[in-house]
């Protein structure tokens, strides 16, 4: 893949995933996609009031966790360009511990995805 291949993915073939929940786990999930792998840019994470404890963000691919962080106030990840990638064929999640009652979490991901030209 040439760098031309890569800037062109970044624009063209970016996401931003969204998950949220009210006193429960958030999730923002890119799906698989066949012969591609997707590269993490930036996670943000927040909650509509300061959360009872401090709730457990985890950054999964697939099933396994590759990042967690705890999480009490709005926060954002950047990645930069030492960004995080999947494998071919695996989908890339963010979760967010809920914050209480009544306590609305939101959990945002972003990034590109990259492969076989799609």
């Amino acid at each position: 893949m040439s760098l031309n291949d890569l800037a062109y993915d970044r624009v063209i073939n970016s996401f931003l995933e969204t998950g949220s929940a009210t006193n429960a786990t958030a999730t923002a999930t890119k799906a698989a996609s066949d012969d591609h792998h997707h590269v993490l840019r930036t996670i943000v994470a927040s909650f509509s009031a300061t959360p009872a404890v401090a709730a457990l963000c985890q950054v999964k691919y697939g099933t396994t966790v590759v990042m967690e962080v705890y999480v009490s106030a709005p926060v954002v990840i950047y990645l930069g360009e030492g960004h995080m990638n999947t494998t071919e064929n695996q989908a890339v999640s963010a979760e967010l511990g809920a914050g209480g009652v009544a306590v609305l979490g939101k959990i945002n991901i972003s990034g590109f995805t990259t492969g076989i030209r799609l």
